[in-house]
């Protein structure tokens, strides 16, 4: 089963755009990228799956220097449990 990680247009996905097996949506504002939503089929669950797809996003936080939200519990979890990332969604843009 391939479950590379793949750019959409608003997320980060594994298997089918139209069909996916995991997936986490996220919004670009000129100062902030925003979670709102991931999933994962159970069928590939319990693979760290989710925790991958956020820091994807949140490597997109990191090199376009904005601030990290999320209003997905579950990203909101992996994001305050490490140090570095809960910084991003700390941080204040000049």
């Amino acid at each position: 089963m391939d479950l590379e990680i793949k750019r959409g247009p608003l997320s980060f996905y594994i298997g089918e755009e139209n069909h996916p097996l995991a997936e986490i949506v996220f919004v670009e504002t000129p100062d902030k990228v925003i979670i709102q939503h991931t999933e994962v089929n159970p069928s590939i669950g319990g693979r760290g799956i989710g925790h991958s797809l956020v820091l994807k996003v949140a490597e997109i936080a990191r090199e376009q220097k904005k601030r990290l939200l999320s209003y997905c519990p579950f990203a909101t979890k992996v994001l305050k449990r490490d140090p570095v990332l809960s910084e991003l969604m700390k941080k204040t843009i000049e």
